[in-house]
């Protein structure tokens, strides 16, 4: 039993990392898309 519980528990830890990393990716090309359609509005009114 002990050996299935690290077993779950690093199967979660690794599945948690994937998550964050996906998560971060997807925050990290959000700010670029909002920061591109920034510069092109400033440019289109300057």
């Amino acid at each position: 039993m002990n050996s299935y519980l690290r077993l779950l528990t690093l199967g979660l830890s690794l599945f948690g990392v994937d998550v964050m990393m996906i998560g971060g990716a997807v925050v990290v090309f959000l700010a670029v898309a909002v920061a591109i359609l920034i510069i092109t509005r400033r440019r289109r009114t300057i």
